[in-house]
């Protein structure tokens, strides 16, 4: 068989024609030659032409009938190595969440993730980074935004058959200190490596635009105690001393096992005040005042003070389970406490009827009292009557001041009627 020269071979890649060169005729084979170039990609297809130049031993023109003049990029019986095409780098195609070691698994390609119901606040999140062909790696690593500003990498590894994957699974290991309720977020251009390449050693080419995955929120911050107030409505037994600590987010109890230890000045022994209630931020605690507290309070118009000495936290937690935090020494209620005056023991009382109290009486009303008129004359007395909230003790320089039309006049305040009258 001879080619005059006129026969031409064309190879049609995905994106474009591209003329052979022809080399020789030979024992029935002509050979044409391709030098591929920068932009050729993917499988291709032999387009002929000039066929007419073809003449056999026996002068027979052309091909045969049957014979098609174009050899399509699909053809079956032609190895893919053999009939690919590519100059370009592995291209991301897409980058997916795919789960966090809360879930107990770790899901693979073809499993739905499931978004979790909690912010994640330990443990490890997976991400799955795409390619449009197999590539292969050493140490890749993924970029992900924690918050505003915090970058952290996720160490990425193949995950089907060596050497070559279509996929990366990348693992992001969560920090303590870590906080972010927009959820996590992959900067442009997410990927740091060395070595990413496909199997004809094409570099990649992992451009891919910023990322926000808003259902993995991670909270791996603590509560911390805030501060502490502490207070004594009256100092007598089955009296309340009331704590309530506020911490620095929003808490919750798994259970009432938590405590708060409070030191009462002059008394046998520190005391444990129990978990009463939690709201928000505050937890509060109670203790009920016996008789063995007040004992030692037998001194006139002096005062004791009650601390928070201590706070065991148990299964107090905020809202993505990490614990609560114990310390309570820079607490104003640790350093200061609240103080409340005692008196004596009024003779034939038991301790158990001490009373003392840290609330300022309060002023409830002031009323006519004694021979009340609609109209008073000369020489009639006009009484006020002042109810406060509680018992009083009246000082020689206590005064009312009151008008009568235009004119103000003040009038010493008497030994109460009643205590608190």
């Amino acid at each position: 068989m001879s080619n005059s020269g006129a026969m031409a071979a064309t190879l049609v890649l995905e994106n474009a024609e591209r003329p052979a060169r022809y080399v020789r005729t030979n024992a029935g084979i002509v050979t044409f030659h391709y030098t591929v170039v920068a932009g050729d990609n993917g499988a291709f297809g032999l387009k002929l032409s000039g066929v007419d130049a073809l003449v056999d031993t026996n002068g027979n023109r052309g091909l045969a009938t049957g014979w098609e003049k174009t050899i399509p990029r699909e053809v079956a019986d032609m190895e893919s190595n053999q009939r690919r095409v590519d100059t370009r780098g592995p291209r991301v195609t897409q980058i997916l969440f795919r789960g966090t070691t809360a879930e107990g698994t770790t899901p693979d390609r073809t499993t739905a993730s499931s978004v979790p119901t909690a912010p994640v606040r330990d443990g490890w999140v997976f991400f799955d980074v795409f390619f449009d062909e197999p590539v292969v790696t050493g140490d890749t690593t993924l970029r992900v935004t924690v918050g505003q500003s915090t970058v952290s990498t996720a160490t990425c590894l193949a995950v089907s058959a060596a050497p070559y994957s279509e996929w990366l699974r990348c693992n992001l290991e969560v920090d303590a200190g870590w906080l972010d309720t927009d959820g996590l977020s992959t900067p442009a251009n997410p990927l740091n490596y060395t070595t990413l390449v496909d199997d004809l050693n094409n570099p990649a080419t992992p451009a891919f635009a910023s990322q926000r995955f808003p259902e993995i929120e991670v909270d791996a911050v603590p509560p911390t105690v805030s501060s502490a107030t502490i207070s004594v409505a009256k100092a007598e037994v089955a009296s309340n001393v009331v704590v309530k600590v506020t911490f620095s987010e929003d808490v919750k109890a798994a259970d009432r096992t938590s405590t708060a230890t409070i030191t009462i000045e002059g008394g046998a022994a520190d005391r444990t005040a129990t978990f009463w209630s939690v709201s928000g931020k505050i937890v509060e605690f109670r203790y009920a005042l016996i008789a063995e507290d007040l004992a030692a309070r037998t001194a006139d118009n002096t005062s004791s003070t009650v601390k928070v000495s201590a706070l065991a936290a148990t299964n107090i937690t905020d809202l993505a389970d990490n614990p609560a935090g114990n310390d309570v020494t820079d607490t104003a209620a640790f350093k200061t406490g609240t103080t409340f005056n005692r008196k004596n023991v009024p003779t034939g009382s038991d301790a158990a009827t001490v009373y003392a109290d840290m609330t300022i009486p309060k002023l409830e009303s002031i009323s006519l009292g004694g021979d009340v008129r609609s109209v008073y004359g000369n020489a009639h007395e006009v009484t006020f009557e002042i109810l406060f909230s509680e018992s009083v003790t009246v000082g020689g320089a206590a005064q009312l001041a009151y008008k009568i039309g235009t004119t103000e006049f003040t009038s010493p305040i008497s030994v109460p009627i009643d205590g608190s009258r």
